[in-house]
């Protein structure tokens, strides 16, 4: 079926008032009624919110496409209050929706709509009649060379004449959400003579937000994020840090904010120079001169006793006035649910063969974990408190160079753990399952067996669970897994051969399944047998 040519430009302006525009290509946008509503409807209501709709770009689309209500087009909008990018409704925004039946669509538009760019808006009081996503044809709304070369000058602009002036930036690879540089300082900063590297820094960090995805200008995302990692940062300045297990001894640290201008949403953080992230090391040629004999165990090891000693202090008495900062992180949590609870279904309907005679269980789970993730952050219990919220191994640093079987507190092994803007409320079972799925996806689709000692490292440095946690960690795990789909470059071809995929589905389906049904019996044949091991539940 031919579609409609042409692209949109969409105009918007920076939140925060200054003359910066960012333009948003678009090339197709759809929105559908609810309820009774029709198209005229619609347009009336979009007239008394004082959206001014171009009524040339407003069509009926045809009738044998047999969506399920009356559906109208909107090509473009301008001016208005936003209603739906959900940055608040004082905001200038130009005004993008879609149909909530995705898959309806991408079967019509031959799968070319990327679901990841949706947003529902039910969430905002404003819009309530409407359920409201973004959706997009040819690829997405990329950041051009001219745009990253207008970010790293502001940002040059901006710590010109403060301490962290810099000669030089490199813009650093492996995150998606925020622009982050390595700046070279005009000038070393001094360490303080606490800290354990005594010499002064010649290097730092510079985490630019902005209020939309940093490699997708037509993803939004709440920008307030940068707000919550300041304060989680600032609190874990105090975190006992030392990690002693039986093969090693191992500092754990994250980086030291050095400081944070609100107004520009910019952080100047400790830079962790000649280090890898475990997912790159994993994935390595080398990987075995990195972590020879048993030390990808030994930092698994170190990884799961470091979390449970974060989830413990961070759900202590002490930590009562952090949970109350941080605890309002509902930008996160709702985006945490998107990617994963909200998405695991519509992955497997993708492919029908995994999902037939299970979908109402399926719906089951979702429901009662969207349930979980709309809890307020004041309900706390022994499995519910601060979680870090994106706990996988690319947010773990290790110094390049092999890891040593140390007991020495002198020259101890080190982890940093990095990206804290999703910190939020949440059940423990998402680091836990998130962290050992993602470091099954290592062996599953590339074959890493180093990946697989890893996790039985960190179950063995966790601890004992009880039997429901680890019920709820294998549903996540199973999620987690799947929603691998959505991860990936979706304007790319499949990366691997879709047996290989059908079965990582199917497992993932499984593993929800059977954590569900509480069936430990299958689960201790599972790839999460370390875990449900009768020693390791209580």
């Amino acid at each position: 079926m031919a579609m409609p040519r042409g692209r949109m430009i969409w105009k918007i302006i920076h939140p925060d008032k200054s003359c910066r525009e960012f333009y948003v290509a678009l090339d197709w946008c759809i929105a559908r009624t609810q309820g009774e509503e029709s198209n005229r409807q619609l347009v009336a209501r979009c007239e008394a919110e004082k959206m001014q709709i171009d009524r040339g770009n407003v069509a009926q689309l045809p009738e044998h496409w047999e969506l399920p209500m009356r559906t109208v087009v909107l090509a473009r909008t301008t001016g208005g209050t936003n209603m739906a990018a959900g940055h608040g409704r004082d905001k200038s925004y130009s005004w993008v929706i879609c149909v909530r039946e995705i898959d309806v669509l991408e079967r019509l538009f031959n799968g070319a709509l990327l679901n990841g760019n949706r947003f529902d808006s039910t969430h905002y009081s404003r819009q309530r009649p409407y359920t409201v996503y973004w959706a997009r044809r040819n690829g997405m709304a990329s950041i051009t060379v001219e745009d990253e070369q207008v970010f790293a000058q502001q940002v040059m602009d901006q710590l010109a004449k403060s301490p962290y002036a810099c000669s030089a930036l490199q813009r650093l690879s492996g995150g998606t959400a925020n622009f982050v540089y390595r700046g070279t300082l005009t000038r070393p900063l001094h360490r303080p003579e606490t800290e354990l590297e005594t010499a002064d820094a010649t290097t730092i960090v510079i985490k630019l937000y902005t209020d939309f995805v940093a490699v997708n200008r037509g993803f939004p995302l709440d920008i307030t994020r940068c707000i919550f990692e300041e304060s989680m940062l600032s609190a874990l300045a105090g975190f006992p840090r030392h990690i002693v297990t039986s093969s090693s001894h191992t500092l754990v640290k994250a980086p030291q904010l050095y400081s944070f201008d609100r107004k520009t949403h910019t952080q100047i953080l400790e830079d962790f120079p000649d280090t890898a992230d475990l997912t790159t090391i994993l994935e390595s040629s080398s990987v075995s001169e990195t972590l020879p004999g048993s030390c990808s165990q030994s930092v698994g090891l170190a990884l799961g006793s470091w979390l449970h000693s974060f989830h413990e202090w961070a759900s202590a008495p002490a930590q009562r006035d952090l949970v109350a900062r941080v605890g309002p992180n509902e930008g996160m949590r709702r985006l945490k649910c998107l990617i994963t609870y909200d998405s695991f279904i519509e992955i497997l309907e993708r492919h029908p063969e995994v999902i037939e005679d299970h979908k109402s269980t399926l719906e089951h789970v979702k429901a009662f974990m969207k349930y979980e993730f709309e809890r307020p952050a004041t309900e706390a219990e022994e499995t519910r408190g601060l979680i870090h919220g994106d706990f996988w191994a690319g947010n773990v640093l290790l110094p390049n160079g092999p890891w040593r079987e140390t007991q020495s507190e002198q020259l101890p092994n080190k982890l940093f753990i990095i990206d804290w803007e999703n910190a939020q409320f949440g059940h423990r079972s998402v680091d836990i399952g998130g962290i050992l799925a993602d470091f099954y996806e290592r062996n599953h689709f590339k074959g890493v067996a180093a990946s697989l000692q890893a996790m039985v490292g960190f179950v063995k440095g966790y601890g004992p669970l009880s039997e429901e946690l680890a019920y709820r960690v294998a549903i996540h795990a199973g999620v987690h897994l799947i929603c691998w789909y959505y991860r990936r470059d979706r304007n790319a071809p499949l990366p691997y051969p879709l047996p290989i995929i059908i079965d990582a589905l199917t497992l993932g389906r499984d593993l929800i399944l059977k954590g569900w049904a509480k069936d430990k019996a299958w689960l201790q044949t599972s790839i999460l047998a370390p875990l449900f091991a009768d020693e390791n539940l209580v």
